[in-house]
């Protein structure tokens, strides 16, 4: 069975999701201060997280997948 277009478009966008979290992380490093806060970084962290796992289900079309709302 193939992945449908709108499941490509679902694990391109909950990837890029996962591209720009980490993104945001770095640079909230970098930046330093109130950027740094710990609870900013660890949302991130979650976001990062599952936006990856919701990828790689979808990819090996796992029966959970639609659980995760791709």
């Amino acid at each position: 069975m193939e992945l449908s277009p709108q499941m490509h478009k679902g694990i391109e966008a909950c990837l890029a999701c996962c591209t720009r979290c980490e993104e945001t992380m770095s640079c909230c490093l970098e930046q330093g201060g109130a950027y740094a806060d710990s609870k900013l970084l660890r949302a991130l962290m979650d976001c990062t997280e599952t936006a990856r796992m919701c990828a790689q289900m979808a990819m090996r079309m796992s029966a959970m997948a639609p659980t995760y709302a791709l």
